[in-house]
């Protein structure tokens, strides 16, 4: 739960940050590497980067069945 906590702060300043810039024309619309938020990730950095961060918050949180505490 601690990783979410950790997370969630930066994800809902993304958000808000997208939700409330005015664009003057969306196709032209930069954010960071992406020539246009309106397309797909054109290297699939996100992707990769958001399965990246999920295995590692899952391997982390993971509960050892075979420790007796």
């Amino acid at each position: 739960c601690l990783p979410l906590i950790i997370q969630m702060p930066i994800f809902i300043a993304f958000y808000q940050s997208l939700l409330h810039f005015n664009f003057i024309i969306v196709e032209h619309a930069k954010f960071l590497w992406i020539p246009n938020i309106g397309s797909r990730d054109p290297y699939f950095i996100l992707a990769v980067l958001a399965a990246l961060t999920t295995y590692i918050q899952q391997r982390v949180t993971m509960v050892d069945t075979k420790d007796p505490t």
